[in-house]
């Protein structure tokens, strides 16, 4: 908890996808007491796209991938990246990541 001049922050990092619902805060002192309702959502990075991968199109220069949607999803995620390494001569790593920048 950090207090300062008019507000208050809690923080919780560990939050869990179980956590999130309409809580309620009530502020004493004094001069008296007030409450208020808060609604937290807890967002997380999506789980990995669920398998298998099906590539096809194939062109020297490209190929369309296509995979079926996490079984976690989040509302935060703006962009996938897709990384494509050459390994050897035949064979490519793919590195697949989530971001929420654009």
């Amino acid at each position: 908890m950090e207090i300062n001049d008019g507000e208050i922050l809690l923080l919780c990092k560990a939050a869990q996808k179980d956590d999130q619902g309409r809580y309620s805060a009530t502020l004493k002192n004094p001069k008296g007491s007030d409450t208020v309702h808060i609604n937290v959502t807890v967002l997380d990075k999506p789980g990995a796209p669920e398998g298998p991968l099906a590539v096809s199109k194939i062109t020297p220069e490209s190929c369309t991938l296509e995979w079926k949607p996490p079984k976690v999803i989040s509302d935060r995620v703006l962009s996938v990246i897709l990384k494509l390494e050459r390994i050897s001569e035949w064979m490519y790593m793919l590195g697949l990541t989530w971001t929420n920048e654009l």
